[in-house]
Order: C-alpha cells, then sequence, then structure tokens
C-alpha cells in the first residue's frame, strides 16, 4: 500500500430494517506506525460537515467511549455504522492544537451527493453497509 490507508462505509438497507449509516467522513492513517487515524475530507451536507466542528486533519480518539487510537481503520468504520437517525459519540483531538473535543453525531440524514445512474436491481445510497473498499467515507 501507500503512505495512507482510507476506507468509506456506506450503508444498504435491508427489507424490514432501517438503513445502517455512517457519519460522512473519509479517515486516513499516516505512513508512521504510531499514527492515529484523521480525518481526510468531510463529505459536503454529511453528518460530520453539518456539525461544523470536525475538521480535516483532526484524530479520531474515541467512540462510544472505546479508545480507537490503535484500531485498524476497517474496526472504527464498524464503530461507526449504525441504524439512520442513531447518535455516535465521538472523541476527536484538534489536528493543530492537539486539544480534545466531544461531538455527537447523528448518522445518515440528507446527504448532498452527486446522483449516478442506478443499475438495474442495484441499491444506491451515500453510504455502503461494510468497509468494502478503501476511498470510501464512513
Amino acid at each position: 500500500g501507500g503512505a495512507y490507508s482510507r476506507s468509506r462505509c456506506s450503508s444498504i438497507s435491508s427489507v424490514g430494517e432501517r438503513a445502517r449509516v455512517g457519519i460522512g467522513a473519509y479517515f486516513q492513517r499516516g505512513a508512521l506506525p504510531d499514527s492515529r487515524l484523521c480525518v481526510k475530507s468531510l463529505i459536503a451536507g454529511g453528518p460530520a460537515q453539518r456539525l461544523d466542528q470536525i475538521s480535516v486533519g483532526d484524530e479520531v480518539i474515541s467512540i462510544n467511549g472505546i479508545n480507537v487510537e490503535k484500531a485498524r481503520l476497517a474496526e472504527v468504520a464498524t464503530m461507526l455504522i449504525g441504524a439512520t437517525g442513531s447518535l455516535v459519540e465521538c472523541v476527536f483531538a484538534h489536528k493543530d492544537s492537539h486539544e480534545s473535543y466531544a461531538v455527537s453525531i447523528e448518522r445518515g440524514g440528507a446527504m448532498r451527493t452527486p446522483s449516478k445512474p442506478r443499475a438495474q436491481g442495484a441499491v444506491t445510497s451515500p453510504y455502503r453497509e461494510a468497509p468494502t473498499r478503501l476511498g470510501e467515507p464512513v
């Protein structure tokens, strides 16, 4: 791989279940062994961006009270995904000051994403159920 790992988590809704979605953020880890996961970018109109508190470069410290400083990207992605409208509690550290701050993020919600043609029989969503490809938002 390269210097950074990236993952995107999205959701596909199942019949009779609410869609499972993330917070609308891309994460990456630096090349150094002790690097934390940090925010690579925020999806315009996504839950994380709408909070107007999380910045690109901020490091994720914990999710729902669980320290994720050494967690794998896929583990973090799984923790950030949940039912549309459910809350996830995150602690981040500012990229410059390294001071930590806590946020409560409502998963999912209205997303301003470009429309893509729908493949026959495919479910399209700004999110997918599991972190299956690199470079996808959580």
